[in-house]
């Protein structure tokens, strides 16, 4: 058996030592590429050290869940975002930006005292 991805039961079947040898093999090299996995694995250990079966909730999860999900079930509509929204974006803000800067900078001043009120002639 060729074991491609974990599972809730699989991950428990191991954490209790139930599986072949080849089977922790592959659970092991997976769990090296999934520290969330390894967590869980690490998680399921304590329970079972402690005397705690985890089995029945994880059944009372899974049910409230799929009592949740209906297959048929639609609850909305689904808008597609473009693939660049992320580039758009960022040449929104950039405009934004710009445009703040310029009004920032070409507001006009208040106007300057004057120096003097006699023209100096040079000599």
């Amino acid at each position: 058996m060729k074991i491609t991805r974990l599972t809730p039961d699989l991950l428990q079947r191991y954490a209790a030592g139930a599986l072949t040898p080849a089977e922790q093999h592959a659970v092991e090299r997976l769990l090296l590429s999934d520290p969330l996995a390894a967590e869980a694995v690490e998680g399921l250990t304590r329970l079972s050290e402690d005397g705690i079966d985890p089995s029945p909730a994880h059944l009372d999860l899974r049910q409230r869940l799929q009592s949740r999900v209906q297959p048929g079930q639609r609850r909305g509509r689904v808008l597609a975002l473009p693939v660049n929204f992320a580039r758009y974006a960022a040449a929104a803000v950039t405009l934004l930006l710009v445009a703040g800067l310029g009004w920032w900078s070409l507001r006009e001043a208040p106007p300057m005292p004057p120096v003097s009120e006699t023209a100096v002639a040079p000599s």
